[in-house]
């Protein structure tokens, strides 16, 4: 038994009574609430103490100034271009730039975007072509536009930081090979990123400086200025294996000239083409405007034709505009070379129109009727006013969106000669 005091008067009592004997209050045991039954174990959080935070501090410093100097950043940022970035280097063994010119990268992805991301994007890239515009973007980086058949979609190549100045020191027309890493293409133009600018001579690596070709029987007056030609490197065959054309072969450089001296067809076009071109020359009635002509033609082929089948069609077109000349049926003269378009043009000029028809309904057609519209020309390819449809196809919904792709095309190619008719009859129909 142990004694406890009253609630209420304060004297001692039995802890087993149940009141109070002197006041009667009653004796109740407390009652207990479980607020958290189990324990809470509050520990103090320990200080840090101040050098603790100065090493931390120090230690940071360190690995931000180990960053900044990077000696493998230093030597890649001061490693010329023809080590760091034509795939040479003797440190390391870097992924070799493919080689391929602006406007058969262009082709490339015009043909099958899919594909040619397979083969480009991703990958160290040589690119050779013409220097088409210098910019900046909106985030006042450097960018350049290399030139191609397009002239709406260039190159896009994105210049590293320490190329800029040499860009600025570029001009529109100029030859110019960049290494870059493809980055596909967005809407329309292939894109370039990390590009540098390759020197003319480049040490160790296959990207040859811009030249300029040399003449053949069908080359204009050595004191007419010519664009340098510019293309991929062509591997042409050993003295052994060049065909006799009518130029000398040992001295070829632009791409379609080592392609003539590397392939017996291709050589005896060029033959065959310089006899018709001697004839057709003294047959010419104006030979400033013959001259004008063939030189106009002669640098259409250089710049543009880097395959074989781009040759054979120049040549064939080439010999029907000389036949023409020599058969009075044509006449040059300094505004209009040809009296008539060459073959291929009808080709290039349907491509270009119908990339912009939208008419979902020509396969429920039984026939292909035809739309002729009368389109006039500016110069340089522009379409100059609304083309006027001369020749309904009987269809107005076919009518109407051959005229929207006509209006949409808004320019059109030139001709294999540089030239642009100045006046066009164009039929469209719905179906290939």
């Amino acid at each position: 038994m142990a004694l406890i005091k009253c609630m209420e008067c304060g004297t001692e009592i039995s802890d087993k009574a149940s009141a109070c004997v002197k006041c009667g209050a009653p004796v109740g045991k407390p009652v207990v609430l479980s607020i958290n039954p189990s324990p809470v174990i509050v520990q103090e959080r320990p200080k840090t103490r101040p050098w603790a935070w100065i090493t931390f501090g120090i230690i940071g410093l360190v690995i931000l100034i180990g960053v900044i100097n990077d000696p493998d950043k230093k030597a890649r940022d001061d490693t010329p271009v023809s080590a760091q970035d034509t795939g040479t280097s003797p440190a390391a063994a870097v992924e070799p730039a493919i080689h391929v010119d602006s406007a058969r990268l262009f082709a490339d992805y015009s043909a099958n975007e899919v594909s040619a991301d397979l083969k480009y994007k991703g990958h160290r890239l040589a690119v050779s072509g013409v220097v088409q515009s210098i910019n900046k973007d909106i985030t006042d980086d450097t960018y350049l536009k290399l030139a191609t058949e397009n002239e709406f979609m260039g190159i896009h190549a994105d210049l590293k930081k320490q190329y800029v100045s040499q860009a600025a020191s570029l001009t529109k027309g100029q030859p110019i090979t960049v290494i870059c890493t493809g980055a596909g293409l967005m809407i329309g133009s292939p894109m370039l990123k990390d590009c540098a600018i390759a020197p003319p001579e480049s040490s160790g690596a296959a990207i040859p400086a811009p030249t300029q070709p040399q003449g053949d029987a069908t080359t204009p007056n050595a004191n007419v200025a010519q664009p340098q030609a510019f293309g991929p490197p062509t591997a042409v065959a050993d003295k052994a294996e060049m065909f006799e054309t009518s130029f000398d072969c040992t001295k070829a450089k632009s791409t379609p000239e080592l392609l003539i001296c590397g392939d017996q067809e291709l050589a005896t076009l060029d033959t065959r083409l310089a006899q018709l071109f001697a004839q057709a020359k003294a047959a010419a009635p104006d030979k400033q405007a013959f001259t004008e002509g063939n030189r106009r033609a002669w640098n259409w082929r250089e710049q543009n034709c880097t395959d074989k089948t781009c040759l054979v069609t120049w040549y064939t077109d080439r010999k029907q505009n000389l036949t023409n000349i020599l058969n009075g049926s044509a006449r040059l003269s300094a505004a209009q070379p040809s009296s008539s378009p060459s073959s291929s043009y009808g080709a290039r000029v349907a491509a270009a129109v119908r990339s912009n028809v939208v008419f979902p309904d020509a396969d429920l057609l039984s026939g292909n009727p035809a739309a002729e519209f009368d389109v006039r020309l500016a110069p340089d390819g522009v379409i100059l006013g609304s083309p006027k449809l001369i020749k309904s196809s009987g269809l107005p919904a076919w009518d109407e969106a051959a005229l929207r792709a006509l209006q949409k095309t808004e320019r059109l190619p030139r001709d294999i000669d540089g030239r642009v008719p100045p006046d066009l009859i164009i039929d469209l129909r719905p179906k290939l």
